[in-house]
C-alpha cells in the first residue's frame, strides 16, 4: 500500500470516529440544532431512516418555516410551470402567423397568376370556389393545432397541480411525525 493510500484511510477513519462521537455527544444532549453545532465545533449528521425523513425532532417554528419555504416552492414550480407554457404558446402564435402570412402571400401569387393566365368568368369561379375550400382547410389546420397544443399544456398543468397536492400531503405527513421531510419531498 502506498503513502497516499495510507494517508486517506486514516483520514476517513480520523473523520469517521469525529461524526461518531458528534452524533454521540448530540444524542446524550438531546436535539442540537445547527447554530449550537457551530458553536462547540462539533459536527452532527443525523440518519436518514427508511421513511425518507431525517430522524431529527422539529419544533413548531421549524415546522411552520419548513411549510411555508415548501409552500413558496411549490408556488414557484408552478410560475416557472406557467411561464414555460406562455413562451411557449407565444412561440406557436408566432410561428402560426408567419405560416399565415407565407400561404396567403403564396395564394396571392398564384391567384394573380391564374387570372392573368384564364380570362373566362367559369374558370375563375371554379378556382375561386377551390381557394375558398383550401383557405377553409388551412384556417382550420391552424386553429385545430393551436387547440391541441392548448389541450396539452392544460392536462399538463392538471398533471402537476395533482402531482403537488400529493407532494403537499406527504411532507405535511411527515411534518406531523416531527420529522424533517429530505430532499425527495421537495418540488424539482
Amino acid at each position: 500500500m502506498d503513502m497516499r493510500s495510507q494517508l486517506f484511510i486514516s483520514v476517513v477513519l480520523l473523520l469517521s470516529g469525529s461524526i461518531a462521537r458528534a452524533n454521540s455527544t448530540a444524542a446524550a444532549k438531546g436535539s442540537i440544532t445547527a447554530s449550537t453545532a457551530a458553536t462547540q465545533g462539533t459536527i452532527v449528521v443525523p440518519a436518514v431512516a427508511a421513511t425518507g425523513a431525517i430522524d431529527a425532532a422539529i419544533t413548531p417554528e421549524e415546522k411552520k418555516t419548513l411549510l411555508s419555504e415548501f409552500n413558496r416552492a411549490q408556488s414557484n414550480e408552478e410560475k416557472a410551470f406557467n411561464h414555460t407554457s406562455r413562451s411557449q404558446m407565444k412561440e406557436l402564435t408566432a410561428a402560426q402567423s408567419q405560416r399565415k402570412r407565407t400561404w396567403y402571400e403564396q395564394e396571392k401569387r398564384l391567384r394573380r397568376e391564374f387570372f392573368a393566365q384564364h380570362t373566362s368568368g367559369p374558370e375563375r369561379r371554379e378556382y375561386v370556389q377551390s381557394y375558398i375550400q383550401r383557405k377553409k382547410d388551412f384556417d382550420q389546420s391552424i386553429k385545430n393545432e393551436y387547440n391541441a397544443a392548448k389541450k396539452i399544456w392544460s392536462e399538463k398543468s392538471d398533471r402537476l397541480k395533482t402531482k403537488q397536492k400529493e407532494q403537499r400531503a406527504a411532507f405535511k405527513a411527515v411534518l406531523e411525525q416531527k420529522k424533517r421531510p429530505d430532499a425527495s419531498y421537495w418540488p424539482n
